[in-house]
């Protein structure tokens, strides 16, 4: 365990999102606050256009905040980690745990208008298993039938404490299986025109400018708040973020400036929340590479390495430095006895010589 994660770590724990009480910045949730315009449209940021809106084949920072919107999963993680219902209302398992049933929503409609069933799931999922970016997670996964269209059931070879939140994670949206079926889905047209059950519909994307979605009222769960849902593509961090105090977008979609955020914590107008994420920001190596393919240079980068000073000077403060090489979040997993050394320059030059 020790030498597999010889890496260096540095815990930037922290995700940030702004509240504004001005320049546009209202959450949509805050209705008594929302003026009543004939069309209330919200823009967030993106860094750089997707590839594609195939949310299962290939991994795509930018195009994950949009494909949420658009694709619902069996269940899903909320904030705090929490596996809650999606698609399936509710799910039971049997006996010894190597069965899980699914029972989904009612009613769902693809934005085609096509229904919605369990048979789009079993082919999701199946697909997945053989050639998405996530097949790793569903090994353990050996059948997946259909009683009844609003009915899922996975048969698994052993329990598995992971499935669930495996499926509510990365990778993982629901397709369409009358749009996908005998084509090949890395290539299917719908994979920039996407269709989905979710609560928005996909309407345009202008490369390098804005992704465009717009609000599904027959959504399952309820139409949505927002009229439209629109994405702006803007590079670079600092022009996003004057963008946003210029109020001409309404979400930075966590990526501040560093160097921002004590200013934003001291304008009144703004409330800064600070919460521990999962991440871990982290320097790693080519094991295969000379002369990291020695455990001992490794090591010695672990011990030398000032992770104070990261924190200060790269981070601006914001975060913590780790003791563990996991994430405070997960605390409840902690092993005492893999703690990250103290810093010791001399056993690090000692390593070096060695």
């Amino acid at each position: 365990m020790k030498k597999l994660l010889k890496a260096v770590t540095i815990a930037l724990a922290v995700l940030l999102t702004l509240t504004a009480c001005s320049n546009g910045g209202n959450s949509d949730t805050d209705k008594q606050d929302t003026p009543t315009n004939t069309q209330d449209t919200l823009i967030a940021v993106l860094t750089g256009d997707p590839t594609s809106f195939h949310p299962d084949f290939k991994s795509d920072d930018n195009a994950w905040p949009v494909n949420q919107n658009i694709f619902n999963r069996l269940v899903k993680l909320n904030a705090y980690d929490q596996t809650i219902p999606d698609l399936a209302e509710t799910w039971e398992w049997n006996e010894d745990s190597t069965q899980v049933t699914f029972h989904l929503h009612e009613g769902v409609k693809w934005h085609d208008g096509e229904p919605f069933s369990s048979e789009d799931v079993k082919w999701t999922l199946d697909m997945i298993r053989t050639e998405g970016f996530q097949s790793n997670s569903f090994k353990m996964i050996e059948e997946i039938t259909c009683p009844d269209a609003n009915t899922v059931v996975i048969q698994m070879s052993a329990p598995s404490a992971a499935i669930l939140s495996s499926l509510g994670w990365l990778g993982t949206f629901i397709l369409p299986k009358h749009i996908y079926e005998n084509t090949d889905w890395a290539t299917n047209e719908a994979n920039m025109h996407p269709i989905g059950t979710g609560p928005f519909k996909f309407e345009s994307y202008e490369k390098s400018q804005t992704i465009t979605l717009v609000r599904n009222e027959d959504y399952f769960k309820g139409a949505p708040y927002l009229d439209k849902l629109i994405f702006t593509i803007i590079p670079d961090a600092n022009t996003a973020y004057q963008a946003y105090m210029n109020g001409e977008v309404d979400d930075l979609m966590l990526n501040i400036p560093s160097n921002e955020i004590a200013g934003l914590k001291a304008n009144p107008d703004y409330t800064v929340y600070e919460r521990a994420s999962n991440n871990r920001t982290y320097l790693t190596f080519n094991f295969d590479a000379e002369p990291f393919n020695d455990v001992r240079v490794r090591e010695a980068v672990n011990l030398g390495i000032d992770r104070q000073e990261v924190l200060d000077k790269a981070a601006k403060g914001i975060g913590a430095v780790p003791q563990y090489y996991m994430s405070p979040v997960f605390a409840w997993a902690m092993n005492d006895e893999v703690t990250i050394p103290a810093r010791d320059v001399e056993a690090a030059r000692k390593l070096i010589e060695e």
